[in-house]
């Protein structure tokens, strides 16, 4: 019997997915992608490496520029971006929100830093705390392209960016406070964070609430994004366990006329799928992955 119950679940959520495959797909053309022009003098393609997982390149390519990666990061870029936005915040305010970066406030510590709990103008936020000089190349650029996509995306299941800071060597973004924290905690880490089993309706809705999400990203946004770390610690849930998909530094930008293009390979291992060549076919593995961790973590 629960073998019977297990596979038609599995049915089910694999109904769903083709579902919503299919929606984004006759919903793609309704929206033409924001054109965007390469830098004066630049080539309209850009050389790209594929990063094997020993570290290196094993496929070399060309892809248009709209799949683009930041080479260099500094203040007056990112300030460029919320010029009119006026999303900058100083650094007393977030000194004051976290009561002076207070170990005791710490929510996680991510590849790139630490995320503090804090109270701005009387809300509870989340400030992610990450330190130039220890972040390399990589990680600042991570940092702009998450400023970069989240300024131009607002969805009700994706986190959203409340703010950003830049003072000496530190990079602060300062995002909407999810209670219920990450859904790996509620799937893998159940001991240490006290979260009880979540049920099958639960999970049914998270999935659905991530979907949803991905959804817009692939084929309702102004631009077309492809995420490329879906996991569950990149999940966050509110307090009525409603899901936001987080963690924006490896989206990359694409053309609807070209969602089969590659780019640099990107994410966790084991979330990455076979056929990476195909973004979209990668994403849609991935949420299988995310689906099959959540049958197990039950069974």
């Amino acid at each position: 019997m629960i073998i019977g119950i297990l596979l038609s679940v599995i049915l089910l959520v694999i109904c769903i997915g083709l579902f919503l495959h299919h929606r984004r797909k006759k919903n793609v053309d309704k929206f033409s992608p924001v054109p965007t022009k390469s830098p004066s003098g630049e080539s309209e393609m850009m050389k790209i490496q594929i990063v094997g997982t020993n570290g290196h390149s094993s496929i070399s390519g060309s892809v248009p520029t709209e799949l683009y990666s930041h080479s260099s990061v500094d203040s007056t870029n990112i300030a460029d971006l919320f010029e009119s936005h006026g999303m900058q915040l100083p650094m007393s305010v977030l000194l004051k929100a976290t009561n002076n970066f207070d170990e005791d406030y710490i929510l996680g510590r991510g590849g790139f830093g630490v995320v503090y709990k804090g109270t701005l103008n009387g809300k509870l936020v989340a400030v992610k705390r990450c330190d130039s000089g220890t972040m390399g190349t990589k990680g600042l650029q991570e940092f702009m392209a998450e400023i970069d996509v989240l300024r131009k995306v607002r969805h009700r299941h994706l986190v959203a960016l409340l703010g950003y800071c830049t003072h000496g060597n530190e990079r602060l973004l300062v995002y909407e406070y999810m209670s219920g924290g990450t859904l790996r905690e509620h799937l893998c880490d159940l001991q240490q964070s006290g979260y009880t089993p979540l049920t099958w309706t639960q999970r049914m809705t998270i999935a659905l609430d991530v979907a949803r999400g991905i959804e817009y990203l692939h084929g309702l946004a102004q631009e077309t994004f492809i995420h490329r770390d879906l996991k569950p610690s990149n999940i966050l849930l509110d307090q009525d366990l409603r899901a936001k998909v987080s963690d924006f530094g490896l989206v990359k930008l694409a053309k609807d006329t070209d969602k089969s293009m590659m780019t640099r390979v990107a994410g966790t291992f084991g979330y990455l799928a076979p056929e990476y060549a195909s973004m979209f076919t990668s994403h849609f593995y991935k949420y299988f992955v995310l689906k099959y961790n959540q049958l197990l973590s039950r069974i």
